[in-house]
């Protein structure tokens, strides 16, 4: 008979490696109510400029990327807990660092329709993430080592 410690010390969660990727999906899950609650206020305050993204208006852009972080923080959560393989963690990395280049790009390519405000919130979570994205590289070639 295993002991409640013994069985959540074969969870993911209990494996301190997997602590980055918690943080993560926490950080996902903040930015994403955030943006699904307020996106419309948040594109009015970030990007008064930007009236369209792809097409869509600013205010719904942001409201579907804040259903895509909240999904994404389920998949990492879930995924973590579940598997916590190798490739399922390379996944998470390789997605955070796409969220950063497209950032970098993001504000290159419309820093002056977005207030000052949204730039420095746009890159101050792409240099937070590329930390924490650090944090999750490191993790995952120390258990392979």
């Amino acid at each position: 008979m295993t002991s409640n410690a013994t069985g959540a010390a074969e969870l993911g969660f209990a494996n301190p490696r997997h602590l980055p990727f918690v943080i993560g999906a926490a950080a996902d899950l903040l930015l994403g109510l955030d943006l699904l609650v307020a996106g419309d206020l948040m594109a009015a305050w970030l990007a008064p400029g930007l009236p369209t993204v792809f097409g869509l208006p600013a205010g719904t852009a942001l409201t579907l990327a804040g259903v895509g972080l909240l999904i994404a923080a389920a998949a990492t959560l879930a995924l973590t807990w579940l598997d916590a393989s190798r490739k399922t963690l390379w996944s998470i990395v390789l997605l955070n660092e796409a969220w950063i280049v497209g950032s970098a790009v993001l504000v290159a390519l419309a820093h002056d329709r977005m207030s000052g405000a949204g730039n420095a919130i746009v890159l101050g979570i792409a240099v937070a993430l590329a930390g924490l994205t650090y944090l999750q590289f490191r993790n995952i070639r120390a258990a392979q080592a």
